[in-house]
């Protein structure tokens, strides 16, 4: 799992409104729903196992399973709320947008 911080501005060129996002690369070893939590984690400085159960937001098996078929294109982007944060997921990095 890797990091990189960006900022994102709400309005066009509204740099007074930036907020700080996180975008965490999955490695192929890895799997989706583990990524969301382990970076939702590391976000707050929460153990995982104190965050809500991702499966009160998503199906966490549906997750990688979905990013593990070899037919979806890599376009294909999962958005949820969880543990207070925007997260967006896609075959490449969890982003991290906290609410």
């Amino acid at each position: 799992m890797s990091e990189d911080d960006t900022e994102r501005t709400t309005g066009e060129h509204d740099t007074a409104t930036a907020e700080l996002d996180r975008t965490v690369s999955i490695d192929r070893n890895e799997q989706p729903s583990d990524v969301v939590v382990m970076a939702v984690a590391a976000e707050t400085g929460h153990d995982p196992l104190e965050l809500p159960p991702l499966s009160d937001t998503v199906d966490p098996a549906g997750l990688n399973d979905l990013f593990d078929s070899a037919g979806v294109p890599d376009s294909v982007l999962v958005s949820m709320t969880y543990a207070g944060y925007d997260v967006r997921v896609s075959r490449q990095t969890v982003r991290l947008c906290k609410q």
